[in-house]
């Protein structure tokens, strides 16, 4: 995916003007846009300056428009505001918030203001669990066992969360992770985001998202923090996490979330909006994930999914997960799904046509040069 960043004097008119120039580039054939484009939306010539906006977004490593809207407004791109050990510990987290942008620049800044005030950092507890400081952390509980999970810092979180989404350069917050574990932290803790969404501790040790694996970096210790967490209890239908390492073609997440107990009856933990209103989901994380690796040829995702349970037989977007398999070009998958139980079907004439358009060993440019050819005839 492309990662981008903003400018100093960005606002929101420059941003809805490059909208709209995006948008035209788009229409007029531009190569450039349109592989933007595909990275989001399978069918460019449908876009609209909605799909734009939303392209847009991602981009910048925002969830939604209005996520992007709410950053620019908040006039906060760069400034950081509070006391000072409340800025340091706002730089040094992983960001998936609207007015925090994901930035990794901001976990050095975090860095240099704790060398030049090096007494900070005995601050507070959750400058001791931000910094991996074990011994910190039990000092500190030694005085006062009411902060163990007791919400603080900028982000009003219990430390744990400070520890989990923690990235200072050079420095692990795994063993304050561990302390504080140890000492009786509640594994589940976690954040709404908009209300909606369910940022455990979990989410934030294993990171990513969708301003990419750069911006929004996994913990350097991440695999032996999630399993701590796990062993104490934590949920392993972990939505968000599994969310947010969708985007790249590594399967730790979800084979560790697997181990640990998810199963294909498990819904996606965070919430829809329906009518105005925020409901239930409907969706099994199962579902949700095997329609993303499927559409975006992710097959060391499949099969992990499909060995524990995953209907290879329910549609995704009108097809079939078969044919999926076809339609990616990877007759091994198709084979590897007949064998546990897909049917074999025809592909749609549409499909058929794709095909005969689309040759797989073409590069993004060679194969829109294709579609923008046969759309013109």
């Amino acid at each position: 995916m492309t990662t981008r960043t903003f400018a100093a004097n960005t606002t929101l008119e420059t941003v809805k003007k490059e909208a709209k120039r995006f948008l035209k580039a788009v229409r007029s054939g531009d190569l450039d846009a349109r592989s933007r484009v595909v990275a989001y939306f399978a069918d460019v010539s449908a876009i609209g300056l909605q799909d734009v906006h939303l392209i847009l977004a991602r981009e910048h490593g925002f969830r939604s428009w209005s996520q992007l809207k709410a950053h620019l407004q908040s006039k906060s791109i760069t400034a950081v505001t509070g006391s000072l050990p409340d800025r340091i510990l706002s730089l040094a987290m992983v960001s998936y918030f609207a007015d925090v942008p994901a930035d990794p620049t901001r976990f050095a800044a975090a860095k240099t203001l704790l060398g030049q005030h090096p007494e900070l950092a005995e601050d507070s507890i959750y400058m001791a669990a931000t910094l991996g400081d074990a011994a910190g952390v039990t000092k500190w509980l030694g005085k006062m066992p009411e902060l163990l999970d007791q919400k603080g810092g900028p982000f009003k979180w219990p430390p744990l969360l400070y520890a989990a989404y923690a990235r200072i350069p050079d420095r692990s917050s795994l063993p304050a992770g561990r302390s504080l574990i140890e000492a009786g932290a509640n594994p589940n803790a976690f954040f709404m985001d908009d209300g909606q969404y369910r940022f455990t501790a979990l989410t934030g040790v294993f990171g990513e998202g969708e301003a990419g694996k750069v911006r929004q970096p996994a913990h350097p210790d991440y695999t032996e923090f999630a399993k701590l967490l796990l062993d104490a209890g934590a949920e392993a239908n972990d939505s968000q996490a599994l969310y947010n390492r969708m985007f790249e073609p590594d399967e730790t997440c979800l084979r560790l979330l697997l181990k640990y107990g998810l199963t294909a009856t498990d819904k996606n933990n965070w919430l829809a909006r329906e009518d105005g209103n925020l409901i239930e989901h409907s969706q099994t994380v199962f579902d949700y994930q095997l329609a993303w690796a499927l559409q975006n040829r992710m097959p060391e995702r499949v099969r992990p999914l499909v060995e524990h349970g995953a209907s290879v037989e329910r549609a995704v977007k009108g097809r079939s997960p078969y044919e999926w398999a076809l339609l990616g070009g990877d007759g091994a998958l198709a084979e590897y799904l007949l064998d546990h139980g897909a049917s074999a079907v025809d592909l749609q004439p549409e499909d058929q046509a794709y095909l005969q358009i689309v040759d797989l060993s073409d590069p993004l440019e060679r194969v829109l040069e294709k579609i923008q050819q046969t759309t013109t005839i």
